[in-house]
């Protein structure tokens, strides 16, 4: 690797595939003189989880359910890529359902072998 005149830190990025998760290391020059010949970086493995939300009322709600996860302290809505497919759609915004009915699927990715928590915030109107 070739020097970069008043270049101190560099950037490593390793882009993850459908499997792994894409990584960002910062190194100061320091670290590349001390380390060059043993570096090495390690990719998380990702996931598959699959969450259903059925909801059903005679009557009709005035609440709001706000759905957010996140995975080894991360939160997944800003790190991975996620899909939700609404069945009977209630709101313009991703993981925000607003009374009535609800049938939905939220596809989503979660570290392997890392703890993964989802809340539920349910907001009741009146």
């Amino acid at each position: 690797m070739r020097k970069i005149k008043d270049a101190y830190y560099y950037n490593f990025c390793l882009a993850g595939d459908s499997d792994y998760a894409t990584i960002t290391r910062e190194l100061t020059l320091v670290d590349l003189k001390r380390n060059a010949k043993y570096l090495s970086f390690s990719l998380s493995k990702l996931a598959d989880f699959t969450i259903n939300i059925y909801r059903k009322s005679k009557t009709p709600a005035y609440d709001t359910l706000f759905l957010s996860w996140e995975s080894d302290g991360i939160d997944g809505r800003f790190l991975f890529p996620y899909k939700i497919i609404d069945y009977e759609p209630m709101s313009d915004f991703a993981s925000v359902w607003v009374g009535g009915k609800v049938k939905s699927t939220v596809q989503i990715r979660a570290f392997a072998d890392k703890k993964t928590v989802v809340r539920w915030v349910l907001f009741l109107g009146c």
